[in-house]
């Protein structure tokens, strides 16, 4: 790297081999996950068996669209600050990031919700025609923000190739430096942010859950209560002849990862025990839910 804070021109071919590979891998990941739910459409499948490819749909948008995204941004933000091509000089430049920016918040707030909870609910069961209604939404959701962004990232592939714009008359540029100490502390702000979230929410998904015998519990209603991280969750259990027979959570945040982790409780039920597999896609609320039951049949 030289005085100016350019990366020289291997080094720049080679950023963009890893650059085009991660875009490359992120369309790849949208296809694989398009093609399942338009199979899934024209399948038989039930409900002991959907979970599995819910699942395998969200481990391939989990590594190969979500991962991969950030990986994207990262080598587009390095090309920009460390290469002639900048953020503002060339017009096609600009539309670039204005789509790869559109499409992460499509990819943040619409594609990821809907596979987290379509695969929360076929976890859960699938067994109330109030989910199973919800879960062909989430489904519906799924295949249309998959198109779009398959239709998105062609363009991006289409303006990349094609650099249809000139270079912009730029009388005033803003320094690299500048943009570097800007942009550098939110980087690290963003990890360091991250980093604690991911321990905290290590934390909880990993909170012991004890075997509770529920031929010891009396009839009756139970209530009880767990903090996990800045939320308390509370649940309340009803047991009728030494069975779990009812659980419900009450007074809890309003929030859709809340509403999938309940499913937790059919399993609890059906299983008649305490310490069962967590929702996918709720692990954590899930699990603090496991816990609150926990805390109201030890009393």
């Amino acid at each position: 790297m030289g005085k100016n804070w350019t990366i020289s021109t291997n080094n720049k071919k080679i950023l963009k081999v890893f650059h085009i590979t991660f875009a490359a891998s992120m369309f790849g990941g949208l296809i694989a996950i398009l093609v399942i739910l338009m199979v899934k459409k024209n399948w038989n499948t039930t409900a002991e068996n959907i979970f599995g490819v819910d699942l395998s749909i969200l481990k391939i948008f989990t590594w190969g669209v979500n991962y991969t995204f950030f990986a994207l941004i990262l080598t587009s933000l390095i090309l920009a600050l460390f290469t002639e091509w900048g953020f503002v000089k060339y017009r096609w430049i600009i539309f670039k990031w204005v789509i790869t920016l559109s499409m992460f918040a499509l990819t943040w707030f619409g594609l990821g919700p809907a596979i987290n909870g379509m695969t929360s609910i076929s976890d859960a069961g699938l067994n109330k025609s109030t989910m199973s209604g919800e879960y062909l939404n989430f489904q519906r959701n799924a295949t249309i923000f998959c198109v779009i962004e398959v239709i998105t990232i062609l363009l991006i592939f289409f303006v990349s190739v094609l650099k249809p714009w000139r270079a912009r008359m730029v009388t005033q540029r803003i320094k690299q430096k500048t943009v570097v100490m800007i942009v550098s502390p939110l980087i690290i702000v963003g990890i360091g942010f991250t980093a604690i979230n991911a321990i905290e929410l290590n934390k909880i998904r990993n909170l012991p859950i004890k075997s509770i015998n529920i031929q010891s519990v009396g009839d009756g209603t139970y209530n009880g209560e767990t903090k996990a991280g800045s939320y308390v969750y509370k649940v309340k259990v009803e047991v009728e002849n030494h069975r779990i027979v009812d659980i419900e959570g009450i007074d809890n945040r309003k929030s859709p990862y809340v509403s999938y982790a309940e499913g937790v409780f059919s399993k609890i039920i059906r299983q008649q025990k305490v310490d069962v597999d967590s929702i996918t896609g709720a692990t954590t609320t899930s699990k603090a839910f496991m816990k609150a039951v926990e805390n109201a049949l030890d009393k």
